[in-house]
């Protein structure tokens, strides 16, 4: 949705001549263009990382017409470093729906708890949503995260994302760190994931270490994890159980 330029002025105290030399210094850049045309707009998006402030980028922005999204994205991408004194879910709240916008930023600034990381692809990467779980778990497994981490997050009340679920089942048993111990909805979907596993219909995942090659999952060969997790005989799992 394109909004007025008009409507990030109403709070501002600048006087009318404070806001049109402001104006001309925005759009210096872009002079040689006449302004409204599509011409401009696209000058205006390029030239959008010179924005100062949320406020500045969010007016500047709305002077672009059709390229209003574009000059968002292009100014929040200068902004992702952790560094750029811009909290996360600042700049999540201005990409709102803009397409990849808060994907990109939510992938970029990974955050220390895996959970948090889920609750900012739920709120706010609508489109993507599946893919940034995606993301999310595959970075929590590939940290090889303790069994105190992995028996932490078996204790959700409800699994977020699908996932969550896969990838705590191949870290308990693909890799043998910790167990299926949590509340009845984790414990329920690691059982059925790690029967899964133990027959074969699924195959754990491997990690990609650059030129080293492949990740060697933690346990020994294919057979000795077969084993690890079935004991040898009809599949019981490793996961503690009542009894």
């Amino acid at each position: 949705m394109i909004l007025p330029a008009s409507l990030f002025l109403l709070n501002c105290t600048l006087s009318a001549s404070e806001e049109e030399e402001q104006r001309e210094n925005w759009f210096y850049a872009c002079q040689k263009y006449e302004k409204g045309t599509d011409a401009f707009g696209f000058c205006l998006y390029k030239n959008s990382e010179t924005m100062m402030s949320i406020p500045d980028v969010q007016a500047y922005c709305a002077y672009a017409g059709k390229w209003q999204s574009q000059c968002i994205y292009n100014w929040v991408v200068t902004k992702i470093a952790p560094d750029s004194g811009y909290a996360t879910e600042e700049l999540l709240q201005l990409c709102g729906d803009i397409k990849d916008c808060a994907f990109r930023v939510v992938d970029l600034r990974p955050q220390d708890d895996v959970l948090e990381q889920l609750r900012l692809c739920k709120s706010y990467v609508r489109r993507n949503v599946k893919d940034c779980s995606m993301h999310a778990m595959v970075n929590w497994w590939k940290q090889q995260p303790d069994a105190a981490d992995v028996a932490r997050l078996m204790q959700v009340s409800s699994e977020p994302l699908e996932e969550y679920g896969y990838y705590l089942a191949v870290r308990i048993h693909c890799d043998g760190v910790g167990t299926c111990a949590g509340s009845p909805v984790m414990n329920q979907r690691c059982e059925e994931l790690g029967k899964g596993f133990a027959s074969e219909k699924l195959r754990c995942p491997q990690m990609r270490r650059g030129r080293d090659g492949l990740y060697k999952i933690p346990g020994g060969t294919k057979e000795d994890r077969k084993r690890h997790v079935t004991d040898g005989k009809p599949y019981r799992s490793i996961c503690t159980l009542n009894g």
